[in-house]
């Protein structure tokens, strides 16, 4: 694969720069098309945990218990979403096409 390429790949699993590949003239790339999937479903899935997390945020403000809920609730979505991404980087590295685990079977980009 060459250098460029698995750039736009990399940038695919960094929040929202997946748009970056998505405007390169690379995009038609087969390996680069599925990094890109795997990186708009993760971005998707990245900003609803972040919207339930808020959403709980301002629902249970009150009690300790509550906030240490919340907290671990975050930090939970957070580990997840960064070892989702490690992996994907991965990926990239040993140039393979390996899915991430529970999201990778959905399809956005054909």
């Amino acid at each position: 694969m060459k250098n460029d390429i698995k750039s736009f790949c990399y940038y695919s699993y960094a929040g929202p720069f997946w748009l970056i590949g998505m405007f390169s003239e690379h995009r038609s790339n087969k390996q680069l098309r599925f990094h890109m999937n795997q990186g708009i479903i993760l971005f998707i899935l990245e900003v609803a945990a972040l919207a339930v997390y808020f959403l709980l945020s301002s629902l249970i403000d009150v009690m300790l218990v509550a906030w240490i809920v919340r907290t671990f609730f975050g930090l939970s979505l957070l580990i997840a979403a960064i070892g989702l991404s490690m992996l994907g980087m991965f990926n990239v590295t040993r140039e393979k096409l390996d899915p991430l685990p529970y999201i990778g079977k959905f399809k956005i980009l054909k």
